[in-house]
């Protein structure tokens, strides 16, 4: 039986980083929805689409990123999150709020096809353990 498809969320309002960060992880194999705003992110997301959420916390108006993992997280609570920012502070909001580690911006490619490893990694031992 075939894997199932490998598919991110991300999250980031500035164009520019988003389209080097989709363009990106789709040559890494994976899916991307690359959306720009929390609302945009809740009209994408569908439980069990997703492999995993990548969001930055500071988002133009509106709520964060944060808000919106938190959110995602609450309709689907097996979702990998990984929220990116520019600023060291908002490390310890993410910690607080439960959200694991910060990928620290600016980060170079292969940083990004580290990440992307670790991640199909664990979705792939959740996929065959059963654990999702």
């Amino acid at each position: 039986m075939p894997s199932e498809p490998l598919r991110i969320l991300l999250l980031d309002d500035d164009a520019m980083v988003r389209n080097v960060l989709a363009r990106q992880i789709g040559r890494l194999g994976w899916g991307v929805v690359a959306v720009a705003s929390a609302q945009e992110a809740y009209r994408a997301h569908r439980p069990g689409l997703f492999t995993a959420l990548l969001a930055d916390v500071d988002l133009g108006g509106g709520e964060d990123g944060i808000a919106v993992a938190q959110k995602l997280l609450e309709r689907e609570p097996g979702l990998r999150v990984v929220m990116m920012s520019g600023e060291p502070g908002n490390a310890v909001r993410a910690q607080e709020r439960g959200l694991g580690k910060l990928f620290n911006k600016p980060f170079d490619l292969g940083e990004i096809a580290d990440l992307m490893g670790r991640l199909a990694r664990e979705a792939r031992a959740a996929h065959t353990s059963g654990w999702e």
